[in-house]
């Protein structure tokens, strides 16, 4: 049997059907990678010359730390299936590396017939370990699509601890019942499934939910019966239960393919939950940087409540009187059963108990509690962490004066549930693990407490620290440490207004800065924006002054059907392009319909800097990302870009002015032109507005009105669309 859907090779017909659907004029769909390096290698397995494909991201810079994305080619194909293929899955592939900036990797695996038996296991590990010896290598990425995303995920299964994302288009999750291709598969795996039953069992995902700990993106089509969707789906839908960051998109009427535009969500849903920070981990519960004041920028924890600290240059400056220094309600940490606490710390102080962090007003008679304290046990300048559960105890330390030579220091809790006795829990200084305290190993665990979070004391009341805290942040998951915080936030790109639209504040500004919204006939819904077209009021209170910054980024989600008229979706002044220095973004301009249309007034004389999407990207009634940023390191067209969906967007005619002007002091429209025309119909979610120019990485990468971390798309069938 000939997977035929995989086998294809680029023909001007297929090229000339995806212009026509005005997907080539998202840069480079339609066009194979201009420099390849095909690197063949010695396999360890077998002493064979084995071969994959790496093509460097534009200005690479050895010097930088890059992702890399693995990409495995689908059955009866080999390496260069992903590197020329013209199709939507291959094509979305390339995008997104050269969007990114990522090393992109296409091996042959033991081609044409792989399914990830253990040869090309052996050839993959070989391949990963070549590539971090070459190059530095941030996360690891392993996608694939048939074949390829079967064994994307058979790889995951085997080696969790190597894959920093995966994406698996259209695979399978279970070897075991799987009926298709079975001479090649039992070729590859060295017998048939009476012969060598484990090899089937554990090359089969769905069998090893625990080890997807990492972002999960998955297509399944109900049509598809070369690959059938059973397995994937049920896999997924399983992961969902305890890693927030699990994308699942089935589509009833998808047969064994998936299209650029769903391929390409896949893909950003992962490169983006992973590209929070430089080292993002999944499952954020909470993350205070104090770049903000108080507010968790997660967006899935509580504010800080406060008195006597003082927050400077985004650090948290405790002298030791503060009375309140805690989670304004519970957190919630009950259904963890992984879990990592780290913050940045800096003290000189050695003659006095001080907590640094504890969650829960005393952890000795809470089950679950933890700490993390400085100078205890007569021991000047180190840390303790403690966690008790069943009135037993298990504690970590540094040595004494780890603390306390007045530098930076990063501490952290990880809690792994796999894990027995003292390695349970472990604590770690500067990222080394630290010495067990005498015989406190306790491994029991009846989950987490929700309880309310202190910071610099025990209970607001006694051990109260002297010094400065920065970058407290929570993650669902027992992180490795290059997962872990790199570096503090203290220099994070100032927000200059967030509407995030919750519930209990629709129209407030999280970012602090009080750039309050009023409105008249505008519905807010499980934290999102919903605009008629009637309403007759939505903008900022008074002006915002944009004047003080030299760069711009303006982004938010928005989701709408409708494509008659030209719909504004924020402006700001009431006639951007007469006012140098105003913005704007809107959507069916110039009778394109479904289209984006975005960017600057540079100069007096209707002089502007615009890009333009193509025809029906965003008009789809899903959710999708907009973004404009100015960046005024740039000239000609690049001064200005509109992005949807994180891709970068072609110039809009010749509207490529890169007149220096300064940004302005106004009012900001939402969803109309000064409350007056080209009103919007659909809805809006997460606008936020930051005095630099920020890269797609950068970019929110999902809307708060869905459930926290988790993306479930799902059409044709039970429509649950974010």
């Amino acid at each position: 049997m000939k997977d035929s859907l995989w086998t294809a090779r680029p023909c001007a017909l297929l090229r000339t059907a995806l212009a026509g659907m005005g997907i080539a004029a998202l840069a480079g769909v339609a066009r194979a990678a201009a420099v390849t390096n095909d690197v063949p290698f010695t396999a360890d397995y077998d002493q064979s010359t084995q071969r994959y494909v790496v093509i460097l991201p534009d200005g690479y810079n050895p010097a930088q730390s890059n992702d890399v994305l693995i990409c495995l080619h689908g059955h009866g194909s080999d390496r260069w299936q992903y590197v020329n293929v013209v199709r939507g899955e291959t094509s979305a592939a390339r995008d997104i590396a050269r969007q990114y900036g990522m090393v992109f990797v296409s091996p042959d695996y033991r081609a044409t017939t792989s399914w990830m038996g253990p040869a090309a296991e052996a050839d993959m590990l070989q391949i990963i370990g070549l590539l971090k010896a070459q190059y530095k290598v941030k996360r690891v990425l392993v996608t694939g699509a048939s074949m390829g995303g079967s064994s994307a995920l058979t790889f995951t299964a085997l080696h969790p601890e190597l894959v920093d994302g995966v994406v698996a288009l259209n695979g399978l999750a279970d070897h075991v019942a799987y009926q298709n291709f079975q001479d090649a598969i039992a070729a590859s795996f060295g017998g048939t499934k009476s012969e060598v039953p484990e090899e089937y069992h554990k090359r089969s995902a769905l069998y090893y939910p625990e080890r997807f700990t990492m972002p999960v993106a998955v297509t399944a089509g109900g049509l598809d019966t070369t690959v059938p969707p059973g397995s994937v789906m049920q896999l997924a839908q399983t992961l969902q239960t305890n890693n927030p960051h699990v994308r699942i998109d089935y589509d009833a009427l998808r047969g064994h393919s998936t299209d650029y535009a769903a391929s390409l969500a896949a893909y950003l849903f992962v490169a983006n939950t992973g590209a929070v920070s430089s080292a993002s981990p999944p499952a954020v519960l909470a993350h205070w940087n104090f770049n903000n004041g108080l507010t968790d920028v997660s967006g899935n924890g509580p504010a800080l409540a406060n008195a006597g600290v003082t927050i400077s240059d985004g650090v948290a400056v405790l002298g030791g009187t503060q009375t309140v220094f805690s989670s304004v309600t519970p957190l919630d940490l009950s259904a963890c059963t992984n879990l990592t606490v780290e913050l940045f710390v800096r003290t000189a102080v050695t003659n006095a108990l001080m907590m640094l962090l504890e969650h829960s007003a005393n952890t000795t008679g809470v089950n679950g509690g933890f700490f993390f304290d400085a100078n205890d046990c007569s021991m000047p300048g180190a840390v303790f962490s403690s966690y008790q559960c069943g009135g037993k105890w298990n504690i970590d330390r540094t040595a004494a004066g780890a603390l306390s030579d007045g530098g930076w220091h990063h501490v952290a809790m990880v809690f792994d549930f796999s894990k027995t006795g003292a390695d349970r829990k472990v604590l770690y200084f500067d990222r080394v693990p630290q010495t067990t305290l005498s015989t406190y190993t306790n491994d029991t665990f009846l989950g987490f407490c929700n309880a309310t979070l202190y910071l610099g004391s025990r209970a607001n009341n006694i051990y109260k620290f002297t010094g400065e805290l920065d970058d407290v942040r929570i993650s669902a998951a027992a992180l490795n440490t290059n997962q872990f915080l790199q570096a503090r936030s203290d220099n994070a790109p100032p927000v200059v207004a967030y509407w995030r639209f919750d519930p209990s504040a629709p129209l407030a500004d999280s970012s602090g800065n009080n750039h309050v919204l009023v409105q008249s006939g505008v519905v807010f819904t499980n934290a999102v924006a919903r605009l008629t077209g009637a309403q007759s009021v939505f903008n900022t209170a008074n002006t915002i002054d944009f004047s003080p910054y030299r760069d711009l980024t303006v982004e938010l989600f928005m989701r709408t059907a409708a494509v008659a008229a030209p719909m504004m979706l924020i402006e700001q002044s009431s006639l951007y392009w007469q006012s140098p220095g105003a913005f704007m973004i809107d959507v069916n301009e110039a009778n394109n319909a479904g289209c984006v249309m975005g960017g600057f007034c540079t100069a007096s004389g209707t002089k502007l800097n615009l890009d333009i999407s193509p025809r029906n990207v965003v008009a789809d009634g899903r959710w999708h990302h907009v973004g404009i940023v100015y960046d005024s390191t740039k000239t000609g067209d690049n001064r200005s870009t509109l992005y949807v969906d994180g891709i970068a967007q072609p110039a809009y005619a010749a509207w490529t002015n890169d007149t220096a002007a300064a940004f302005r002091n106004a009012m900001l429209y939402v969803g109309s032109r000064n409350n007056t025309s080209y009103t919007y119909t659909g809805e809006l979610d997460d606008i936020k507005i930051t005095g630099a120019a920020l890269g797609p990485s950068g970019f929110m990468n999902r809307h708060s009105g869905v459930s926290k971390g988790t993306i479930l798309l799902m059409r044709g069938g039970k429509a649950e669309s974010p």
